[in-house]
């Protein structure tokens, strides 16, 4: 006899309903877990490319401040390589040498309109000395404008003229009333570049 109560469980009905939740919640687990993943390596992606476009924009200002020393340098260079009169010459070299010692920088510029007065036609002086002063203030070390302008002395003036040069730079420091060591080392080189 069997009992009433006795019926077969109906197992198979409630572990399909078990286990399309379990699946479910499963599958939704995952889901979440690689929309996280994603996430996380979005933001990582996305940090790394902003430390590389930091990374290239350093850089690239590295790179632009190079290139605005060499156009600099380029341009400093040019101003003074187109010179070709000893007498403009000598007039940039004695106002950058006057530039050394500014405390007495109009007694300077006299003596040197007064040096330039001698060799100059009064009809050129004025022009001659602005365009002088206006290249001198590129100038950084008076010593460069020797380097540069000693095979223009020495081609086209004669050994008195060199001689005179020597003496109008001197006669400049003297008025500066600085008498640094960096005139002196000017003089020294502007000597020696134009020894016979």
């Amino acid at each position: 006899m069997s009992a009433p109560h006795c019926k077969p469980p109906r197992l198979m009905e409630n572990s399909l309903d078990i286990s399309f939740e379990l699946l479910t919640m499963a599958i939704f687990g995952l889901f979440l877990a690689v929309l996280a993943g994603a996430g996380v390596w979005y933001f990582r992606l996305r940090m790394l490319g902003d430390a590389t476009s930091e990374i290239a924009d350093l850089a690239g200002r590295a790179r632009g401040a190079y290139r605005r020393n060499k156009f600099r340098k380029l341009a400093e260079g040019a101003t003074l390589a187109a010179i070709d009169d000893p007498a403009l010459a000598a007039a940039v070299l004695l106002y950058a040498l006057a530039n050394e010692g500014p405390q007495n920088l109009d007694k300077s510029q006299a003596e040197i309109r007064a040096q330039l007065s001698a060799v100059v036609p009064a009809e050129d002086l004025e022009e001659l000395l602005s365009y002088a002063q206006w290249a001198a203030r590129d100038v950084v070390d008076p010593r460069d404008a020797v380097r540069r302008f000693k095979p223009l002395w020495r081609e086209k003036l004669t050994a008195d003229e060199r001689l005179h040069l020597i003496g109008m730079a001197e006669a400049v420091v003297a008025q500066s009333g600085a008498g640094g060591g960096s005139q002196k080392l000017t003089l020294e080189a502007l000597r020696g570049a134009l020894a016979s």
